[in-house]
């Protein structure tokens, strides 16, 4: 069984069939802000996510620690192999015995690989907009932002990634794990390669569970 950390509420009907399509496995997903007082741990800055009934909010950066810390606790124990549903930087948490993989980081390594020396266009939360182009910089050879959101509030992803193929992009990055299939179809009508963290996710995890069995154990607090 796959573990799946989310920094809103479970479940995520917007990332969870995604990621069964290309596992074929089981995963159970636990949210930090599950059974919490959404109210005391959001403010008017942090990292945007999706609520259990489809409402986003922003996790305030200090908040966020203690909180993944409780949902990696709330997994169930035979749980080995676990990942953040997140492409933001994350604390260093984790349990003995649970190797939990830190999807921004799996991304950064893509974008790396894929768009070094190459005009990358990112579609960005509107609420990471203005950071957006500082973040991936050290990984392209240049970088274009455009505002698009996922969760139905904001702008269009189509429109977002037409805007990008006109300014000469060569690749998109959906920079959200919030962005679904659909939304990676509807880049890819650009005519570009679309950079999908679900897809990312996914594939890392399917290349770990196929020898789940032998993962070490792990020392608490160490992650990949």
């Amino acid at each position: 069984m796959i573990g799946l950390l989310t920094i809103g509420q479970s479940p995520r009907p917007d990332i969870e069939p995604g990621l069964a399509a290309i596992l074929g496995a089981p995963t159970v997903c636990v949210g930090a802000l599950d059974g919490v007082d959404v109210d005391a741990v959001t403010g008017e800055s942090g990292i945007e996510t999706r609520l259990a009934d489809g409402s986003t909010a922003l996790v305030r950066h200090d908040a966020l620690g203690p909180l993944l810390q409780d949902a990696v606790d709330r997994l169930p124990a035979r749980v080995r192999l676990a990942a953040y549903l997140c492409t933001g930087s994350m604390p260093a948490i984790g349990r003995k015995g649970l190797l939990l993989l830190d999807t921004g980081a799996l991304l950064r390594g893509t974008v790396g690989a894929l768009a070094d020396r190459r005009r990358l266009g990112v579609l960005s939360l509107p609420s990471d907009l203005d950071t957006a182009r500082e973040c991936w910089s050290p990984y392209a050879g240049e970088v274009r932002c455009a505002a698009a959101d996922p969760y139905g509030e904001g702008p269009d992803v189509r429109r977002a990634g037409a805007a990008l193929a006109a300014e000469g992009a060569e690749l998109l990055l959906l920079d959200c794990m919030g962005f679904t299939a659909g939304d990676r179809d509807a880049a890819a009508r650009t005519g570009l390669p679309v950079i999908w963290p679900t897809g990312v996710l996914g594939h890392a995890i399917a290349a770990l569970s196929a020898t789940e069995k032998t993962v070490p154990v792990i020392g608490e607090g160490e992650r990949v």
